[in-house]
């Protein structure tokens, strides 16, 4: 079994019973992995701990404890961009910046999700002209990416 395939046993291990799902794992190739943890609620550090502790301890007991230099367990931060239907709840209310497949880029509040479909509270700025806000149905088929915007 590759490292990856039994990284990712060893997490759903220890995520098995939790709202927690697994992200992304990266790095693999350098020895140094990267794995990012989301969850219904979010993610807490105690989660992202207890999932190091799990995956050491495993590693350990299988005799894999030198395939990996470093292993760096945490939360996708703001600069990473959603991937999952089910990353969006939790962000109800944010601003988003949304890349689309017909090349249209957006910002918006997400108001809503339902389904397969967002419903964003679109910013319009055009040059000389009043902020307008549009209301509008994005398919999450349709989003290239979509990362949340840090506003002050």
């Amino acid at each position: 079994m590759k490292l990856e395939e039994q990284l990712r046993v060893y997490i759903e291990e220890a995520i098995a019973g939790t709202n927690l799902f697994i992200v992304e794992i990266k790095g693999i190739a350098v020895k140094r992995a990267m794995i990012l943890l989301d969850g219904d609620q979010g993610v807490k550090i105690e989660d992202c701990a207890k999932v190091s502790r799990h995956i050491n301890q495993k590693m350990e007991e299988d005799g894999l404890n030198e395939a990996l230099i470093s292993l760096e367990v945490s939360s996708p931060g703001v600069d990473f961009p959603l991937k999952f239907a089910r990353q969006y709840p939790q962000h109800i209310g944010r601003t988003l910046g949304i890349k689309l497949s017909d090349g249209k880029e957006l910002e918006g509040k997400l108001l809503a999700i339902d389904g397969e479909n967002l419903a964003v509270e679109e910013k319009i700025k055009e040059k000389g002209k009043k902020l307008t806000l549009n209301n509008i149905n994005i398919s999450l088929s349709d989003i290239i990416e979509a990362k949340i915007k840090v506003t002050f």
